[in-house]
C-alpha cells in the first residue's frame, strides 16, 4: 500500500533525525552533544512509537494531517542544517521548537474530542 503525504513527511522527519544524531556525534562549543543526542534520540523514539500507532489512523489518511507534518518535517530540515554547519548556539531554540511541533502532531493525531459523522 502506497504512503500518504503525511506518512511520507514522518518518514523523512525521521531520516532527517537519524542524520543530525550523527552530527552531533562531532559537535561541540554551546551545545552538549551527549545531552543534546541523548534528548534527540528519546524525541526521535517516541516519533518513531507514535508513527507506528498512528501510521494507518484515519487522521494520517486525511489532509489535516498534512501541515503538521510538513512542519515537523521542516523543523528536523532546519536541525539538520544548523548541526551541518556546526551553529550549535541556534540549535538548542530549533531543537525546542522541533519538540513542540512533534508533541502538536502527536496530540492532533490523537483526534481527542473529534466526533466522526
Amino acid at each position: 500500500m502506497a504512503l500518504t503525504r503525511s506518512q511520507e513527511n514522518l518518514e523523512a522527519t525521521l531520516t532527517a533525525c537519524q542524520r543530525v544524531l550523527s552530527a552531533l556525534d562531532g559537535a561541540g562549543g554551546a551545545v552538549d552533544p551527549a545531552a543534546a543526542k541523548a534528548a534527540l534520540s528519546q524525541l526521535m523514539e517516541t516519533m518513531m512509537e507514535t508513527m507506528a500507532e498512528i501510521k494507518e489512523k484515519f487522521f494520517m489518511k486525511t489532509n489535516p494531517s498534512i501541515p503538521p507534518t510538513v512542519t515537523c518535517k521542516k523543523g528536523a530540515a532546519q536541525l539538520e542544517e544548523l548541526a551541518g554547519k556546526g551553529d550549535w548556539a541556534g540549535f538548542g531554540a530549533a531543537f525546542g521548537k522541533f519538540e513542540s511541533d512533534v508533541k502538536a502532531l502527536v496530540e492532533k493525531a490523537k483526534m481527542e474530542g473529534t466526533t466522526i459523522t
